[in-house]
C-alpha cells in the first residue's frame, strides 16, 4: 500500500512562521488524511481515513517518525491494532491486535520494538490459539499452539528462535514426541523425568508429570532465571515413553526426525543446518523454520509505509545505490550525514567463510536454498522494521530490482534476505513497490529467528545492512558491512564485485 499522501490532491494551508497544515484529499474530493509537517517533516497529530470517511488510523508524528498512542481501525470502525510508539518510532509497551470479527487476536509487549515477555494469540472465535514467551524479538521458552477446534497442535521448548529438545505433535489426534536435539555449544539429558539442556550460556530443565506431561519450566540466561508454568499444559498429553527412560538409566540418542510433508499446509516444518563454519562466524544450530501464522505480531504501518519526508529523499537514494554517491551532488547523503563511509572492517573477517544458513522461508511461503540454486548468489540482508519501514532499505532494493535483469545476464541469483516478524515483509514490498510501480523479482527470504543476522555477527536493533556475494561452493568471496544505516553498496560496486567471481 502506498503512503496516502502520494496520491490525490494535497492542500497545504500555511501559517505564518509556524507548522504547515496539510490535507490529502482522493479524486472524488473526501479528506485521505490531515495533519501538520515542520519544514517538511511530520509533526503532531494525523488522522488518516477510508474512502467511505471513516477513520483508519490516527497518532502523532515527530520528525517524520511516530510516536506515543496510535490506534487503527477496520472499516466498519472496529478496532484493529492499539499501541504506543517511543521517540523515534519504535514499538513499545502493550500492543493488541483484533480480528474483524472483534475478536482479541493478539496482545503482548515490545521492549524498542522488539516483542518482549509473555504473548498470547487467539483465533477469529475468541478461542486459544498459541501463547509463548519472546527474549528481545524471539521465541524464548516455552510455547503451546491448538487449532481452532481446541484440539492441541504442538508444544515445546524455544531457545533463542530455535526449537530444542522434546517437541509434542499432533496429526489427526495422534501424539508424536521428537527430540530435537540442543543448541550449537550445549548438552542435554534425561534425568529421571526431567529433562536438562546447559551450555552455550544458557540452562533449561523441563519436568514432565507422572502421566507424560510438561507441568513445569525453567529457564536461566544471562543472569535471569524464569520458572514458568504455562496456561494450558494439561493439554498436552503425549505417550513420552519412548524418550524418558527408567531412572539411572541413560536414554539412547535419537536420531533427527523429519516431519512429512503433510506435517504443515506447505509441506515444512523443520530445516537441517549447512555444515559447521569455521571462526570467526558462530556455528548455526538445527535450524527450525516454521510458517509463522498471519497475524502473529501486529506490525500495523498502514496505512503509513513510507514518511513524507522520506519519499523527498527516494529518487536520490535510488540513484545512490544505483551509481554511487555523486560527487557534485549536495545533499544529505553526498555530505556524510547518512551517507556511503568506508563500510565496517569486521566485513574482511567473513571472506572465504561458508554462509551460517542457506535455507530461508520465503515471503510467498516457498523454501530459498542457496546451495541448489548452483551459482553465485547476491545475498543483501536488510536492516528490518524499525517503527516503520527503513527509506534506505526500500530504494537499496528498489535499485537491485530496477537492475535485477543484468544480475541474472551476469549468470548469478539475487536475494534479498528481511530480518525480523514475517508480518513486516509485506510493508517492505509495497514501499518498494510504491517507488518503482512494481514488486520486487527478486526472491525475498526472510530470518525471522536472526539466525543469520547473529551467525555473521551483524545484530543491531534488528541488523547491520550487509551485502554478500556467495560463490558457488558456498563461501563469501565478497562482503560489505554498513557503518552507518545508508551505508550500502551501489548496484554497479556488486556488479563490478560479481564480474571477478564468474570467470
Amino acid at each position: 500500500m502506498r503512503l496516502p499522501l502520494l496520491f490525490g490532491s494535497v492542500l497545504l494551508l500555511a501559517a505564518c512562521g509556524g507548522p504547515d497544515a496539510v490535507r490529502s484529499l482522493y479524486p472524488d474530493g473526501t479528506v485521505m488524511a490531515e495533519g501538520q509537517t515542520t519544514r517538511k517533516k511530520q509533526f503532531g497529530p494525523w488522522t488518516y481515513f477510508y474512502p467511505s470517511g471513516g477513520k483508519q488510523a490516527a497518532g502523532a508524528w515527530d520528525n517524520d517518525k511516530q510516536v506515543g498512542p496510535w490506534q487503527w481501525w477496520f472499516a466498519d470502525g472496529t478496532a484493529q491494532f492499539s499501541g504506543t510508539y517511543l521517540a523515534g518510532g519504535l514499538r513499545d509497551g502493550t500492543w493488541q491486535a483484533w480480528h474483524a470479527s472483534g475478536k482479541l487476536a493478539s496482545e503482548g509487549s515490545y521492549r524498542f520494538d522488539r516483542q518482549d515477555g509473555a504473548w498470547r494469540y487467539w483465533h477469529a472465535d475468541g478461542s486459544d490459539f498459541a501463547s509463548g514467551s519472546f527474549d528481545f524479538g524471539v521465541k524464548h521458552g516455552w510455547w503451546i499452539k491448538q487449532g481452532i477446534d481446541g484440539k492441541p497442535m504442538e508444544s515445546g521448548l524455544f531457545v533463542k528462535g530455535l526449537k530444542v529438545g522434546p517437541w509434542t505433535t499432533w496429526t489427526e489426534g495422534i501424539a508424536k514426541v521428537i527430540d530435537l536435539g540442543v543448541p550449537a555449544g550445549a548438552s542435554a539429558a534425561w534425568n529421571g523425568r526431567t529433562w536438562v539442556l546447559s551450555g552455550a550460556g544458557l540452562s533449561a530443565q523441563v519436568r514432565f508429570a507422572e502421566e507424560g506431561v510438561p507441568d513445569q519450566l525453567t529457564l536461566a540466561n544471562d543472569g535471569r532465571t524464569t520458572t514458568q508454568l504455562p496456561a494450558g499444559l494439561a493439554l498436552f498429553k503425549a505417550d513420552l515413553s519412548t524418550l524418558i527412560p527408567a531412572v539411572g538409566v541413560a536414554p539412547a540418542p535419537l536420531p533427527p526426525v523429519l516431519p512429512t510433508s503433510e506435517s504443515t499446509p506447505h509441506g515444512l516444518t523443520r530445516v537441517s543446518s549447512p555444515v559447521p563454519p569455521s571462526a570467526p562466524i558462530a556455528p548455526a544450530a538445527e535450524a527450525q523454520i516454521e510458517l509463522p501464522a498471519v497475524g502473529l505480531s501486529p506490525t500495523p504501518v498502514i496505512p503509513t509505509v513510507l514518511a513524507k519526508g522520506d519519499l523527498g529523499n527516494a529518487d536520490m537514494l535510488i540513484r545512490t545505490y544505483t551509481n554511487g554517491p555523486d560527487p557534485l551532488a549536495d545533499d544529505e547523503y553526498s555530505r556524510g550525514t547518512f551517507g556511503v563511509k568506508s563500510g565496517d572492517p569486521a566485513a574482511r573477517a567473513l571472506l572465504n567463510k561458508m554462509l551460517p544458513q542457506t535455507r530461508f522461508l520465503s515471503s510467498t511461503g516457498t523454501v530459498i536454498d542457496l546451495t541448489r540454486l548452483k551459482k553465485p548468489v547476491v545475498v543483501c540482508l536488510m536492516r528490518g522494521f524499525s517503527g516503520q519501514v527503513c527509506i534506505y532499505c526500500a530504494t537499496q532494493t528498489a535499485a537491485i530490482a530496477n537492475n535485477y535483469q543484468k544480475f541474472t545476464n551476469a549468470g548469478a541469483e539475487v536475494v534479498v534476505i528481511y530480518p525480523g516478524p514475517t508480518e513486516s515483509v509485506p510493508a517492505f514490498v509495497q514501499a518498494v513497490q510504491s517507488l518503482r510501480k512494481d514488486p520486487p523479482p527478486m526472491p525475498i527470504g526472510l530470518d525471522v529467528s536472526l539466525l543469520l543476522v547473529r551467525g555473521l555477527g551483524v545484530e543491531e536493533n534488528l541488523a547491520k545492512p550487509t551485502s554478500l556475494i556467495i560463490d558457488t561452493d558456498g563461501k563469501i568471496v565478497y562482503a560489505y558491512i554498513g557503518a552507518s544505516m545508508a551505508d550500502r553498496p551501489s548496484v554497479e560496486d556488486l556488479l563490478q564485485a560479481l564480474r571477478k567471481v564468474v570467470k
